[in-house]
């Protein structure tokens, strides 16, 4: 395990380098549950247990990077964790940067965390869309303010799925049909997705047959028990219509009544 001694002989190297800020104790560093969660970008090549077993070794040597106004973690969490699985007491190497507000320190944080990754054009879209509430509040913001007109835009996404798509590198139509996939696809097809085992087109393709299937059976994804309410209620407005039928026939028992029935419910 790396103690104090060894990791004091690194700082004068670090502190000369752009992306090195101070040392901290663990104590002072704030994990933000929400933080920790957004984001989950695992172990590098080697594993966890092989990550563990070079900070056993070797200490947290790249920096980790934080907000520096709430001094809390943005990036690092899974080499916090392994510090903290092994106990460790060594002051942390950080990279403080200046953010104005929450909003603004995630999406930096899932920027990062995208760009340094290489994912597949359906995994960089569904990280980038953790963003659209962001993007779109702020795409409201500026229509307010008249310097660009946004309402056409706003109602479909289609702005903010540019803006989505640019940040990965995707066109705003797959963020587009994404957007619909997540909603309507099947676990299965969205395993396949994240398998590069379907393309984007393919399944966005399978949940539109899917829609218009339920449009032609009537299916609007109401429940047995709504889609059985219904049913009663028009059998009973059918039998009420009936029995209205048949009180302004001049005998019920008539041959003309007893074509009416049959002509009904045939």
């Amino acid at each position: 395990m790396t103690n104090t001694n060894q990791t004091a002989e690194r700082t004068t190297d670090e502190k000369k380098s752009n992306t090195f800020s101070e040392w901290v104790e663990r104590e002072d560093l704030i994990i933000d549950p929400e933080f920790k969660k957004l984001f989950s970008t695992g172990a590098p090549e080697g594993g966890y247990e092989g990550l563990k077993e070079q900070i056993r070794h070797e200490g947290i040597l790249t920096p980790l990077i934080g907000w520096k106004e709430k001094r809390t973690l943005l990036d690092g969490h899974t080499r916090i964790d392994i510090y903290d699985e092994l106990e460790m007491t060594t002051p942390l190497p950080i990279q403080w940067l200046s953010f104005p507000d929450k909003e603004k320190a995630e999406a930096w944080m899932l920027k990062h965390q995208i760009f340094r990754r290489n994912l597949s054009t359906f995994r960089n879209i569904q990280a980038v869309l953790k963003l659209n509430d962001f993007y779109t509040a702020k795409a409201r913001e500026v229509q307010k303010t008249g310097k660009r007109d946004l309402t056409p835009n706003l109602g479909e996404g289609g702005e903010v799925n540019e803006i989505l798509g640019k940040l990965v590198k995707a066109s705003a139509e797959n963020v587009r049909k994404v957007k619909i996939i997540l909603k309507q696809a099947t676990p299965e097809d969205i395993d396949k997705l994240l398998k590069d085992e379907e393309s984007i087109h393919s399944v966005y393709e399978k949940c539109q047959r899917m829609d218009k299937n339920k449009q032609s059976t009537g299916d609007t994804g109401k429940s047995a028990k709504e889609k059985g309410i219904i049913r009663l209620i028009t059998q009973l407005v059918f039998c009420r219509q009936c029995s209205l039928l048949f009180s302004i026939l001049p005998n019920p028992h008539s041959h003309l009544a007893t074509s009416v029935f049959h002509g009904i419910f045939r």
